[in-house]
């Protein structure tokens, strides 16, 4: 086997220009009696097969420039959509804590209202409470003056009380005496009771205690 007829392997890379020469030699060696014409396409095909060979690395030099190129932008896209994720990521963070204190300033708003409203409450309750108790104190103790009076006037009249005698109509004897305000009647006399002023009006008519039809 020809050297050059060995397959190919990453581990001997020999160049395309090696094989095209090798191909070239070895038809112009099996054909010896080619002419001028004949040899000359042959070499013809062998440099086509250089220039094709060339002209494919440099479109394959070209991709991977255009490849880098492009990775390259892709880069900075990246690099651009990250520096705007991070942008959005702290915004996100700042908003998120602005939620959050403003929920934990509406809840502290709410409490506080709240107690606020309690306090209001307990107030009106007591203080209506309270009224009620001084009401009903302002009721006792004016009961307990009016009771005070009424001793004070029955201490005062019965002072001042004395018998009296005057002339009746009635043909049973009567008498007429003072008792704490209070009238008694009895079978054989009758016991009426005067104020005050009718102990006065009945001495400036009477000129004695006794009064003779």
């Amino acid at each position: 086997m020809h050297h050059a007829a060995i397959p190919f392997t990453g581990d001997r890379p020999i160049p395309v220009n090696y094989y095209a020469n090798e191909l070239n030699r070895y038809v112009q060696g099996i054909v010896p009696g080619a002419t001028q014409e004949q040899i000359k396409t042959i070499e013809a095909i062998v440099k086509n097969l250089k220039a094709s060979h060339a002209h494919c690395q440099e479109k394959l030099s070209e991709q991977n420039t255009g490849f880098k190129e492009k990775l390259s932008m892709k880069d900075g896209e990246i690099a651009a959509l990250t520096g705007k994720l991070n942008h959005l990521e702290k915004m996100f963070e700042h908003m998120e804590t602005e939620k959050n204190l403003y929920e934990l300033n509406m809840t502290t708003d709410e409490q506080y209202e709240n107690y606020i409203s309690s306090l209001k409450k307990d107030f009106k309750q007591k203080t209506e409470e309270m009224k009620t108790e001084r009401d009903n104190y302002k009721d006792q103790v004016a009961q307990l003056e009016n009771k005070i009076d009424m001793l004070n006037d029955s201490r005062h009249v019965t002072a001042h009380q004395r018998p009296s005698f005057g002339t009746h109509s009635d043909p049973h004897p009567s008498v007429l005496v003072f008792v704490d305000d209070k009238e008694v009647v009895s079978r054989q006399v009758t016991i009426t009771t005067y104020t005050t002023d009718t102990i006065a009006s009945t001495a400036t008519t009477t000129s004695s205690p006794f009064t003779q039809e």
